[in-house]
């Protein structure tokens, strides 16, 4: 069975480096081109263990989440209100992460436009007040 293409590297430029693949066949992530750096290899590695035995990294210092962890911790300690919503497409696939419609990774997109802030603090507002508890929601 050939290889399903998930997304490719959006600063690739000419070299079409690094892909991600899934090997349908045997379950796997196929990663192609550059040595990962190391939060993509715990990224990989938590999502493999999470197929094997149905569960994932939950430890906040772990190499996975200590980033995340950290960030959020910098932005409380300044008196910042932190709060994550998270829209889950159904029905639910193994994997997620941003894409375009085309199958391209949709990377990161930054701006200082005040339109743009208000748009996406109005947006998020709207999913808050119409989201489900993460301790109510279920598949």
């Amino acid at each position: 069975m050939p290889l399903l293409f998930v997304g490719i590297d959006p600063d690739t430029g000419k070299t079409n480096s690094p892909t991600v693949w899934v090997d349908q066949e045997k379950r796997e992530l196929v990663l192609q081109g550059w040595d990962p750096d190391p939060q993509t290899l715990a990224e990989c590695a938590d999502f493999e263990r999470r197929r094997a035995t149905g569960e994932r990294d939950t430890d906040p210092a772990s190499a996975y989440w200590a980033p995340w962890v950290d960030l959020i911790g910098r932005a409380r300690a300044r008196g910042v209100v932190v709060r994550r919503a998270r829209i889950v497409s159904e029905p639910v696939t193994e994997y997620r992460n941003h894409f375009t419609g085309d199958g391209a990774s949709a990377g990161a997109e930054i701006t200082e436009a005040p339109e743009a802030a208000r748009l996406c603090a109005s947006a998020f507002e709207a999913v808050w007040d119409r989201a489900i508890p993460h301790d109510r929601y279920g598949l």
